[in-house]
């Protein structure tokens, strides 16, 4: 396959439930804040609803998020990656919380600019919140995300979550950085 034909990378149910509820002890303690946009320390409720907790990229998911992510990049895209940039435990709730389309890119300096998205979803007991690529303008196509599935995709492509009808959904997000695009 020609890596520019990869859209996404999956790793189907690739950390089962047990393994992710173990790594993710004591994560109620860790500080919880409204989800931003950029670096604008402002929430963006119009476009992005979901609690945020800052994990450290040597955090054992972010490790296996990273590992996951160069591996996936090597079958697909093969970007020049350095490291990981940065990974947050993401919490949806039910009554609305979503992120309308977007895109991750982030550019902190000629050497560290966000190149891949890797996402673990940590439940799938809920309903709404489909994970999706936003094609254009108006077709989206939908990824069904089971427990454990691990997504890569180029943090440039467009992609969002739906609103959550009912109950909570989770995930770890995190993103590959590396020198800018030649």
């Amino acid at each position: 396959m020609n890596h520019r034909d990869c859209l996404y990378w999956e790793f189907p149910a690739q950390l089962s439930e047990d393994h992710i509820n173990h790594m993710l002890l004591g994560s109620e303690s860790w500080p919880q804040q409204a989800g931003k946009i950029g670096v604008d320390p402002e929430t963006a409720t119009n476009v992005r609803q979901v609690q945020t907790q800052h994990m450290s990229e040597y955090h054992p998911l972010s490790l296996t998020l990273y590992a996951l992510g160069i591996k996936a990049n090597q079958q697909c895209w093969q970007y020049d990656i350095s490291g990981p940039a940065q990974s947050e435990l993401l919490t949806y709730a039910e009554g609305g919380d979503r992120y309308d389309a977007h895109v991750d890119t982030l550019r902190l300096s000629d050497l560290v600019v966000r190149k891949l998205t890797v996402i673990l979803m940590l439940n799938d007991q809920y309903e709404g919140g489909r994970f999706y690529f936003q094609t254009d303008l108006h077709h989206r196509q939908h990824i069904l995300t089971k427990t454990g599935t691990v997504l890569v995709f180029p943090s440039h492509i467009m992609h969002g979550v739906e609103p959550i009808t009912q109950g909570t959904r989770r995930s770890v997000v995190s993103w590959l950085s590396g020198p800018d695009f030649k």
